[in-house]
């Protein structure tokens, strides 16, 4: 994890899918940078892998700070079930502004292209989905 200064235009990437170091799944928590998103408005927050298993708190999260950002890094590879499903929850209530749907760090060029047709896949049932249901 690692934090720009304040009022920059980069923004601050903070990975919290941790569990897997640490065996405290609870560190995977978005909410526990709640006080940082209050400290600084002015940067830029990038939630890797989505606070993965706990998106759906990150979600909103995102949708009531400006500065917080949704990024789905990794998370089709944790969970492609997972991934579809949180995808079409948050196009359905998260400005799609604050979405990053794919971040890849395969070894092998030809990895991080399938890696890319697998998310368009499970985005595109997602958007399929939620068109039959109305």
């Amino acid at each position: 994890m690692y934090m720009a200064i304040p009022g920059q235009a980069i923004p601050s990437a903070w990975r919290r899918y941790g569990a897997a170091e640490t065996n405290q799944l609870d560190n995977s928590r978005a909410k526990w940078l709640i006080d940082l998103f209050l400290k600084y408005p002015q940067a830029r927050f990038d939630i890797l892998h989505a606070s993965f298993p706990y998106t759906a708190e990150t979600a909103e999260i995102a949708k009531i700070f400006p500065n917080v950002y949704l990024n789905a890094a990794w998370t089709d590879t944790l969970s492609p079930i997972a991934y579809k499903n949180l995808f079409k929850e948050w196009l359905t209530y998260v400005p799609l502004n604050k979405l990053f749907a794919f971040g890849s760090d395969q070894f092998n060029v030809l990895s991080v292209a399938a890696n890319a047709e697998r998310v368009r896949d499970l985005i595109a049932t997602a958007l399929t989905e939620l068109i039959e249901e109305g």
